[in-house]
């Protein structure tokens, strides 16, 4: 049937797109979350608000009926009303669809859908993140070092709103937003149930660009693949903690060597090409087609 077969092409993108990703390093990222999609809309500034929810950690995991009934629990009626009047019924939500170390995450699938029902708006099911960056509960370093792979079909000229459970430095939105633009789509904003953010917005801030340029020059290029100026404004005020080109460096070498014995003692194993590049796992292609949107995520009744 239809729904059977959306789940195959889904799962076919995801296979080629595995086998791309384990072959290449992470693209550059040149364009970040751009200043007209800021500031975020968010429910929440914390995210002990959202994990006392009795059904939290099951849609964590991978529970779509607990998805279905802690998403319109959570979302404040106020932040999808703000969505309808930015972004409009032509907007396309793309959810960051990520595994999680205790399954596949279905909150930010779910929130996407809730938000598209609930604005006349629709969803992308084909845009898929392609590998494991293992951020949940990472440092900041760990999270520069390992960037999220992305990709699927990106409409020309589409008005895309970012969609997560939880963002805190921001880098896999930018990440998303980066692949987007790549290809064609226009980022238009970011919807979070937790914006936990210290800047509170994504795209970092003119004086922060010029303080990276001037006191590191290319070492934010060469170590974390990432244009000064695509940075997200919590990783800009992170870097700049640095006194200079060196001590970055040293960090970012601490942080890759942590980061990989973290992995190994997880029983997460990654190539050399992976290790250099901070232990981001792509998924091989048997897993990747098992990643594809599932087709009770759209079916969801919500609660």
């Amino acid at each position: 049937d239809l729904e059977a077969s959306r789940a195959m092409q889904a799962a076919t993108v995801m296979v080629l797109a595995s086998m791309r990703g384990m072959a290449a390093a992470a693209p550059r990222r040149a364009q970040g979350v751009p200043l007209a999609a800021d500031p975020p809309l968010a429910s929440y500034t914390r995210d002990t608000d959202i994990k006392a929810h009795p059904d939290y950690a099951a849609a964590k995991a991978g529970d779509v009926e607990a998805a279905a009934r802690f998403v319109p629990d959570i979302v404040k009626p106020e932040t999808i009303e703000a969505a309808a009047r930015r972004f409009g019924a032509d907007a396309i939500y793309v959810p960051v669809i990520a595994e999680e170390a205790g399954g596949r995450n279905k909150i930010p699938e779910m929130t996407a859908h809730f938000y598209a029902e609930n604005t006349g708006a629709r969803v992308a099911d084909d845009i898929i993140q392609i590998s494991r960056a293992f951020h949940t509960g990472a440092r900041p370093m760990d999270r520069l070092v390992s960037r999220p792979l992305f990709d699927g079909e990106v409409e020309q000229g589409g008005k895309y709103v970012l969609v997560d459970d939880v963002s805190v430095m921001g880098g896999t939105i930018a990440e998303l937003a980066n692949f987007i633009q790549s290809k064609g789509g226009r980022v238009a904003g970011v919807v979070t149930l937790v914006n936990a953010s210290r800047n509170g917005v994504y795209a970092a801030k003119p004086e922060q660009i010029r303080k990276i340029e001037a006191r590191y020059g290319d070492t934010v290029r060469q170590e974390f693949g990432v244009e000064s100026a695509a940075l997200t404004a919590d990783e800009a005020q992170y870097i700049l903690n640095f006194r200079d080109a060196d001590a970055l460096r040293g960090e970012v070498s601490k942080g890759r060597g942590e980061r990989n014995e973290r992995l190994r003692a997880k029983g997460v194993r990654t190539s050399a090409s992976e290790s250099a590049a901070g232990g981001v796992a792509s998924f091989g292609p048997i897993g990747q087609a098992l990643f594809s949107v599932s087709p009770r995520v759209r079916n969801a009744r919500f609660k």
